[in-house]
């Protein structure tokens, strides 16, 4: 597990988003590299968090999920707009709305939701992204924008992944938070990335594992 800054964000959940909670920023990573890489995700849907404003969440969403899906590090991306083009069993549907509701507003999985995922789209990671303007009248840094970025192990609904990137916000207008979002969305996707990414030595090792194992 890799910490960054005082500590990691807690179980904390997003929901603390909403009450201006001030925490710095952290990196976490529960498991390797050879249990992330080439994997594929299915991307969850965030809710959106007041007083965040919708254009500036469709930006840094659709931002960093192009760049999951241009890297290397990640298997085949799976959006939820494509989801939404096919007949899929009702129970299917639900457990993917009240997921990426949960684990965007509260930080918490749903290890039953996530089975169904697993089951019924042979979805193996969860990932989800989420912005946040906090209007934070008690930080010393005053206004704060949020990216957290969390990856599910689908079969367990372990949180596996957690990046969550803080930064003062030099005002609240559109135009400034837009271009602090684009920044920190590569930030964000930098340490997705990084998370996922295979050292030349363990590559060599899970060659060797997947060769004996046939």
């Amino acid at each position: 597990m890799r910490r960054r800054g005082a500590g990691l964000l807690l179980a904390a959940a997003l929901g603390l988003l909403a009450l201006g909670g001030c925490t710095q920023s952290s990196v976490m990573t529960r498991v390797g590299a050879d249990e992330l890489h080439g994997k594929p995700l299915l991307l969850l849907q965030p809710s959106l968090l007041a007083p965040t404003a919708e254009d500036l969440q469709t930006r840094v969403v659709q931002r960093i999920e192009a760049g999951l899906a241009a890297s290397p590090e990640f298997g085949p991306i799976t959006r939820g707009t494509e989801l939404a083009q096919r007949d899929l069993p009702l129970e299917v549907q639900d457990a993917y709305k009240v997921l990426s509701n949960t684990l965007s507003l509260t930080g918490v999985s749903d290890p039953e939701l996530a089975r169904r995922l697993a089951d019924g789209l042979h979805a193996e990671l969860l990932a989800v992204v989420q912005p946040a303007f906090i209007p934070c009248a008690v930080c010393e840094s005053g206004d704060e924008l949020w990216v957290v970025g969390q990856v599910v192990d689908a079969r367990t609904g372990r949180v596996v992944v957690r990046v969550h990137l803080t930064a003062p916000a030099p005002d609240s207008s559109l135009k400034a938070l837009q271009a602090l979002a684009d920044s920190m969305s590569e930030d964000c996707l930098r340490e997705l990335e990084d998370a996922f990414h295979l050292r030349p030595h363990r590559q060599r090792f899970t060659a060797l594992k997947r060769l004996a194992t046939g």
